[in-house]
């Protein structure tokens, strides 16, 4: 089959290329006015004082098998400025959900719950935090908190992340994860506001031009100096919010997101933070995070990244690791672990 695709590649090659070639042209005609209208060309001024970034990230890794969806999931909290960066602390959970409904959102709140406490513990040793992935996803949705007990709400506040994935109810496990998030949030922007950059490498938001593709992918196409689009305030919609009193805090509150390119060519990221801010804040974080950036994105962020990544060989002894253990306690044996 795939010597048919190549075959019909070389065929309809040139036909291929021109239809991107008019999409391209098409796009830069239709909003090449608006991104005059959006976007600042800008030089960061690295030469800022020392200010340190504390950055924390998240990995996950999981495997569907006969017996269930194993899963490991890790987070980091690193420090850095312009002369290195090192670890700072962190988590990971790994185990067993059985067959069931919703296991990867699952282990995906568990692993932004580790990240969300690394960020809460570790945030005061920085001038700012950075978080890997947009604001508004980190809150989730909202969930009705009439169906916990007393004792399932202290859970939460407790923040006693391990009886939470113990619990049998695979529905409430994944509810009670997301109000924990939700929670973990409300105390980082109380404790940190003003000083938390919520940063994204992809983005679907397509708030600026009336397109199909979303902002940050016509900033892409279209712009290839560094410098940054006018900020835009947007409310976080209260019907995301649980009503718990303790994120209450998180209903209709506002933040600033705009689109960035530190580095002349590479790639635009998105960047949130809580609040109201002008073109003169936008730059003053440009120019604070432009100084540890490597390529067009801030180096801690990436350093925590690479850590967490569960490799290739870390995945496949993982499953050697656990199969081994199975299989002295089962008298059966998944065809998977052979």
């Amino acid at each position: 089959m795939i010597r048919k695709i190549y075959d019909m590649l070389i065929k309809n090659q040139r036909e291929i290329k021109n239809q991107i070639y008019n999409t391209a042209n098409y796009l830069k005609q239709e909003i090449q006015e608006k991104i005059k209208e959006y976007w600042n060309n800008y030089t960061p001024n690295t030469q800022l004082g020392q200010l340190e970034f504390v950055a924390v990230d998240g990995g996950s890794f999981s495997k569907a098998m006969r017996i269930g969806i194993i899963y490991a999931v890790g987070a980091e909290s690193v420090i850095g400025d312009k002369g290195g960066v090192k670890p700072l602390g962190e988590d990971g959970r790994i185990g067993i959900f059985k067959p069931g409904n919703d296991a990867q959102e699952r282990i995906s709140l568990l692993m932004e719950a580790l990240e969300l406490l690394l960020a809460l513990k570790d945030g005061k040793l920085g001038d700012y935090v950075l978080m890997d992935g947009s604001l508004n996803k980190k809150i989730g949705k909202k969930v009705d908190i009439q169906k916990f007990s007393k004792d399932e709400l202290n859970l939460v506040e407790n923040v006693d992340i391990d009886s939470i994935i113990n619990l049998k109810d695979e529905e409430k496990m994944k509810d009670l994860l997301t109000l924990t998030n939700q929670l973990l949030i409300s105390k980082i922007i109380e404790e940190y506001d003003g000083k938390v950059l919520w940063i994204s490498k992809t983005s679907r938001s397509r708030d600026l031009f009336d397109t199909d593709y979303p902002d940050i992918t016509v900033f892409e196409l279209f712009t290839e100096e560094t410098g940054f689009s006018n900020p835009i305030v947007k409310n976080i919609a209260s019907e995301k919010v649980s009503n718990y009193d303790k994120v209450e805090i998180l209903k209709n509150m506002e933040y600033s997101t705009f689109y960035a390119r530190l580095d002349k060519g590479k790639r635009v990221i998105r960047i949130d933070i809580t609040g109201r801010i002008d073109e003169n804040i936008a730059k003053d974080i440009i120019d604070s995070i432009s100084g540890i950036s490597v390529k067009g994105y801030p180096f801690p962020l990436l350093k925590a990244h690479i850590d967490v990544r569960f490799s290739k060989s870390d995945r496949e002894k993982i499953i050697r690791m656990i199969g081994s253990r199975l299989y002295k306690n089962i008298e059966w044996w998944p065809t998977q672990f052979d």
